[in-house]
């Protein structure tokens, strides 16, 4: 009997010990004390429904633990009431799954918690504190702890004193061993005085700029964690603080609602074994009118003037309050009269003032007849050479910008017949060809009949690029012109004055060369298309054509590269295996954009460069190879960028430049982001690239559209040029050249690629 007693005695204090333990907390993980915290909210009415049965419920909750593992994600944060549901009784969210009978008798937070901590996954609750007394906290949380033995607790639009709150976490530190006890808050000075108390061990910003960031850690917050929430659409705009520093705290990565959600791009982000670049780009704010630099005259109605001055005083330009940015620049639109305007800027006791005369265009009124450019009419028959490196053929010799293609030097063309056209004041001629396309007289030079040699396909071939790629090989005499279009799922070729070699003309005018189908093309066809031939591709759904490429070779024959698509990759590195090329628009000695007309700051190619090295970081955090067309301050051709692209065929090419207009606007009218394309297939990325760019930098979406860029005239890949925002308006200008927005920029980019490179 004794011994029985002494059992039960003995069994009795181990379980008074247990829970004595349990109680004090001993024995839980707590990744977060040691490690970074990588947290996920979980709002369980999100995920668990009252229709779930037990097996559903299993399902769900083995797939969100799976995803929390995957992602490394170490930390669960539920919100664990709305007002003061749930806190009376502590019970958890048992009262909404009270008809689910796998639930009749146990609480879901229990539930999740033992295969979640298994996973190596701990659970802070978060507590809503809008309707609770600051008296009653200290209690509910000592109910919360000693039902679930969770982690820690986290306090949401919380407007205790800072004294409540350390009282709230001496409790916490008598009652409960290893607790943590963290705070929701955008109140940055209320986190400072709270810290000279101690009282917080880690706090969940929403918005933090990288110079808070940098004051909070080099202060009081050296013990502390300082994390940074993210909903979906604006995660990306503060992310670049966690790669900026050697010891990021981590961050809340995303609500938890799908288990598919990929998050290896902020992992990758996330990754500080190196600390991202440095730029440091200011402005001198000495007292100045920067535009008009000096009196001057004009036939506009009005002009913009701007300059720099002290950020924390009001610029006055005539009177009235100039647009000024955070760094001091400023700018106003001023209308003019005719005659002589005299415009006064002044700021306090700094003073300057320009003349600008308005003048008036006063006609002769005799005719003068419009001059030549000595340009030649061409006739019926006579050929004609290409001269510079990328010709347009136009569809109207009136615009230039009615590009239907571009071909290169040293190309041999027939004139059907010529038409008259002006550019720049003068008159001049278009010869048309035998597509209907146009192409002006000063672009070619006259060839004499016996240096030319007639065109005719008689040989289509496949070869192996070397590189996973094909060459589309073609046995052609003489150089024609070669345009193509690319569009539902067909690439079309068109080879001016070319005639076919006999054994491919049939009587069904299509000649189907069935012996070519291979990586890209399902089937391709050849035809007589009046003095021209016509070559069709089909593209292979299966194993996608990403772009081509049409070279001319020696000893007649033409090459035409075809490019599959690229793949994103799963895990850590989604870009292994992507080419990118990056390309800082102007440079040397061309600024591109003066900064505000010419303050003491960085001028668009400075920015430019500096976007594109943090692109290029981003990028090759995801695992993407990049090339860059510059990687200093040094002035390239619009040519030598090109050829760079044609030489190594990137699998995207991304010219990143800062928008600009004329002092006779109204510039701050004009703000936000846009992305131009050239080739059909470049559309959607530019699409995708105004859309994210605009998202992650609060910038305006300023749309996406066609730009006949000599930089984006290629079909060898994809290619856009962005504009990141406007270097002239004031207010733009301040939020361009920092680090931090900087990074915003990069990250939009870098995620942008994620979303165009298909799986």
């Amino acid at each position: 009997m004794k011994r029985k007693i002494m059992i039960i005695t003995v069994l009795a204090s181990v379980a008074a010990v247990y829970a004595l333990l349990s109680f004090m907390g001993i024995g839980r993980q707590f990744i977060i004390k040691d490690d970074d915290l990588i947290a996920a909210t979980a709002n369980l009415n999100d995920i668990f429904f009252a229709e779930d049965s037990e097996d559903v419920f299993n399902v769900k909750l083995t797939e969100m633990t799976d995803y929390f593992t995957v992602n490394d994600i170490n930390t669960v944060i539920i919100p664990y009431n709305e007002g003061r549901e749930a806190v009376s009784a502590t019970g958890g969210f048992t009262s909404k799954y009270g008809q689910i009978m796998y639930f009749e008798n146990e609480d879901i937070l229990l539930s999740v918690k033992k295969p979640l901590e298994k996973a190596g996954v701990q659970i802070v609750l978060n507590i809503d504190c809008s309707e609770i007394a600051e008296e009653e906290i200290p209690d509910i949380i000592e109910a919360i702890n000693k039902r679930y033995h969770f982690a820690g607790v986290m306090l949401s639009n919380c407007g205790y004193s800072n004294e409540t709150l350390q009282s709230i976490k001496m409790k916490i530190n008598r009652r409960m061993r290893n607790y943590y006890f963290g705070l929701h808050t955008d109140d940055i000075e209320k986190a400072k005085q709270l810290q000279g108390y101690g009282a917080i061990d880690f706090y969940v910003f929403e918005n933090i700029t990288d110079t808070q960031y940098k004051e909070l850690k080099n202060g009081d917050f050296a013990s502390a964690k300082i994390l940074l929430s993210h909903k979906s659409e604006s995660f990306e705009k503060d992310l670049f603080i966690l790669s900026n520093f050697a010891d990021t705290d981590g961050a809340v990565l995303t609500d938890y609602t799908d288990p598919n959600t990929d998050l290896s791009f902020y992992h990758n982000l996330m990754d500080t074994s190196e600390g991202l670049a440095r730029f440091n780009m200011t402005v001198d704010n000495t007292f100045a009118i920067s535009y008009p630099s000096k009196d001057i005259s004009t036939y506009y109605d009005g002009i913009y003037v701007a300059g720099i001055a002290n950020p924390y005083e009001p610029v006055y330009v005539n009177g009235q309050q100039a647009v000024q940015g955070k760094d001091g620049s400023f700018g106003l639109y001023v209308e003019l009269s005719e005659g002589e305007n005299l415009i006064e800027v002044e700021q306090g006791e700094n003073f300057a003032a320009r003349t600008v005369t308005l003048k008036v265009y006063e006609g002769t009124g005799s005719y003068r007849p419009m001059e030549s450019d000595d340009t030649e009419r061409a006739y019926k028959g006579q050929v004609v050479q290409t001269t510079g490196p990328l010709t347009s053929i136009l569809s109207n010799p009136d615009k230039d910008e009615a590009i239907m293609d571009g071909i290169p030097q040293g190309i041999q063309l027939v004139v059907e017949k010529s038409v008259k056209t002006t550019r720049n004041g003068k008159y001049t001629w278009a010869y048309q060809l035998s597509n209907g396309g146009y192409i002006l007289a000063e672009k070619v030079e006259w060839v004499e009949d016996e240096d030319y040699t007639e065109a005719e396909l008689s040989g289509i071939s496949l070869e192996d690029a070397g590189d996973g790629n094909e060459y589309l090989a073609l046995n052609i005499t003489g150089k024609p012109a070669i345009i193509s279009s690319f569009k539902n799922g067909q690439v079309i070729f068109t080879f001016f004055n070319t005639t076919l070699d006999e054994k491919y003309v049939q009587e069904e005018e299509e000649f189907f060369v069935t012996d070519i189908a291979g990586v890209f093309t399902t089937e391709c066809y050849v035809k007589q298309d009046g003095k021209n031939v016509v070559l069709v591709l089909e593209n292979n759904t299966e194993n996608e054509l990403w772009g081509y490429n049409t070279e001319y070779y020696a000893d007649d024959v033409v090459k035409i590269y075809l490019k599959k698509a690229p793949k994103k990759q799963q895990g850590a590195k989604p870009l292994e295996g992507v080419s990118i090329m990056l390309d800082a628009g102007h440079g040397g000695t061309d600024p591109g954009a003066l900064a505000m007309g010419g303050i003491a700051g960085p001028n668009e190619n400075d920015v430019n460069l500096a976007v594109t090295l943090a692109t290029q970081q981003c990028l090759e955090k995801l695992g993407a190879t990049v090339y860059l067309t510059r990687s200093d301050d040094t002035f390239l051709t619009l040519e030598e960028r090109r050829s760079m692209v044609t030489d190594i065929k990137p699998d995207l090419f991304i010219s990143q430049h800062h928008n600009s207009l004329e002092y006779t606007v109204d510039v701050n009218k004009s703000s936000g982001v846009e992305s131009y394309y050239f080739t059909p297939q470049s559309a959607s990325v530019a699409e995708v690239m105004a859309e994210r760019i605009s998202t992650c930098t609060g910038r305006k979406n300023r749309g996406y559209g066609f730009g006949y860029f000599y930089v984006l005239r290629y079909d060898i890949a994809p290619a856009v040029l962005n504009e990141y925002g406007f270097i002239i308006n004031p207010v733009e200008y301040a939020n361009i050249y920092r680090d931090e927005d900087i990074y915003k920029a990069a990250f939009a980019t870098a995620q942008a690629v994620l979303d165009i490179i298909p799986e």
